[in-house]
């Protein structure tokens, strides 16, 4: 975006990760009001605001572990230069990119910090400033991260389904997702939230009936593989996106105002909590009243999976840890429904002991 408002005579003061959306896979500029004309000889101002919002962020992730992308959710502003530079490993001093735009300039930010006075204003030509820019694409190009095979990113092909029982879910799955009514009439446009998405199986669906998914999951793995997916088939009704819902992202910023939570963010739309109900419950402690009337803050229709203790699964979870999970039951299940949802459906899924509801808010 810098280089094509550079070409336009114009530059962008804004580079904050919040003024990219995405449509579908796709991002998206959405600040318009961040252009201006651009003085002669200015440097760009907000370049320290693109390194701390993407490139550092995009370093750490790549180079150290992914998990480092959590790291902005401690703060509005991105992660500050110099504590980038002391995460990052020392390989990538040798790397000119990261070496100059990440570790150079944050010695630069500490000279400044100790020196007096105002000093002279640094100028950059017009060809010098495409050059940073440039240099600043090449280095986020050349950052690569791999997925590997987890728990998760592999769960479609390790299920305790089989071929039968994974038809009769798809079909269900189908049938009521086009009878949820969301906020757009029946079989229309409401957003679906797959919750638990994985590879997104059944946001196909959803997308299938001309729903705009957004496809969660706690794994990056399984949310890069869904990603890289839809890249490959030009898909642009999915958006893939890592969220631990146990811990979901809060409200951000001054009064926690400047950055809606997710629940904030939902209200209206139809979930799909397939396979999701017992990591929830057993594998973080997660009381179904409080699970369900949590689904109900953030959607007005849900399709839920009940997974029974005696589910491969299930079990897995139980294996590791104390069974305290007396009240897990359907029968706690369908008492948790009744303050917040009514059913519009149940459907035992064939071959399978799993269990599909379509609940609609009161």
């Amino acid at each position: 975006a810098q280089l094509e408002a550079l070409s336009q005579g114009m530059t962008l003061r804004d580079a904050s990760a919040y003024n990219v959306q995405f449509r579908g896979v796709q991002a998206v500029l959405i600040d318009s009001l961040s252009y201006q004309r651009l003085e002669p000889d200015a440097p760009w101002i907000a370049y320290q605001q693109f390194c701390e919002h993407f490139l550092a962020p995009l370093a750490l992730m790549a180079m150290r572990d992914i998990r480092c992308g959590r790291l902005l959710r401690s703060s509005v502003e991105g992660i500050p230069l110099d504590l980038a530079a002391r995460l990052l490993p020392g390989r990538s001093r040798l790397r000119l990119g990261l070496g100059a735009h990440l570790h150079l300039h944050a010695r630069s930010q500490r000279q400044h910090a100790d020196a007096s006075g105002s000093g002279r204003t640094a100028r950059l030509s017009l060809s010098r400033q495409i050059a940073l820019i440039e240099s600043l694409r090449s280095t986020v190009s050349g950052l690569r991260w791999q997925p590997e095979g987890t728990e998760w990113a592999d769960y479609a092909d390790h299920t305790s389904y089989d071929d039968e029982a994974t038809r009769s879910k798809e079909a269900i799955v189908g049938a009521m997702l086009g009878a949820a009514a969301g906020s757009s009439g029946a079989g229309g446009g409401a957003a679906v939230w797959d919750l638990g998405a994985n590879t997104g199986r059944y946001s196909a669906i959803a997308s299938g009936l001309g729903r705009r998914v957004l496809a969660f999951d706690i794994d990056p793995a399984a949310a890069e593989r869904h990603y890289r997916s839809l890249r490959r088939d030009g898909r642009t009704d999915t958006t893939p996106l890592v969220m631990d819902l146990a811990d979901p992202s809060p409200a951000l910023g001054w009064a926690h105002r400047e950055r809606r939570s997710l629940e904030e963010r939902g209200g209206d739309g139809v979930l799909m909590a397939l396979a999701l109900v017992h990591h929830l419950a057993i594998g973080r402690n997660v009381p179904l009243p409080m699970l369900l009337g949590w689904l109900a803050d953030l959607g007005s229709e849900l399709i839920i999976e009940w997974v029974p203790r005696e589910d491969p699964m299930a079990q897995r979870l139980l294996a590791a840890r104390e069974d305290i999970f007396g009240r897990y039951t359907e029968e706690g299940l369908q008492a948790a429904m009744v303050e917040r949802w009514v059913q519009v459906d149940r459907a035992p899924i064939v071959g399978s002991a799993r269990v599909l509801y379509h609940l609609r808010r009161r």
